[in-house]
C-alpha cells in the first residue's frame, strides 16, 4: 500500500510541472500571436487613403449609382459622402457614402 501511496505523489508532483511548461508555451504562443497582429495592423496603416477633397468631382465605379459623376461632400477615413450631379423625380440631388474602392476622382477642386 505505501507503494500506491508513493506512486500517487510522484504523479500529482509531476502534474504541475507539466501544467507550468503548458502555461509557458501558451504565453509564448500569444506573444507570437501578438506580433503577428502588429505585423497585420502596421501593413493595414502604410496604406495611405486617397487624397480627396470636398467639392471634388468623383465617377462612381460600383454601387448603385455605378458611372454617375458626384460631387465630394466629406471625406472620411474609410469612405466619402458624395452628392450625384443627376436629380431625382422629386428634383432633390440624391446623397450617399461610397467606399474609396468605388469611385475615381475626375477632377478636383481649386
Amino acid at each position: 500500500m505505501s507503494e500506491e501511496f508513493e506512486n500517487n505523489e510522484q504523479q500529482n508532483e509531476e502534474k504541475p510541472v507539466e501544467s507550468e511548461k503548458s502555461e509557458k508555451e501558451e504565453s509564448d504562443e500569444s506573444d507570437e500571436s501578438g506580433e503577428e497582429e502588429e505585423k497585420q495592423e502596421e501593413e493595414i496603416e502604410e496604406e495611405p487613403a486617397p487624397t480627396v477633397q470636398s467639392g471634388d468631382e468623383v465617377l462612381v465605379t460600383g454601387g448603385e449609382y455605378k458611372g454617375e459623376l458626384a460631387k465630394v461632400i466629406s471625406p472620411y477615413t474609410n469612405s466619402i459622402s458624395i452628392e450625384l450631379e443627376k436629380r431625382d423625380e422629386d428634383g432633390a440631388k440624391p446623397r450617399t457614402v461610397l467606399r474609396h474602392t468605388e469611385y475615381e476622382i475626375v477632377e478636383k477642386a481649386e
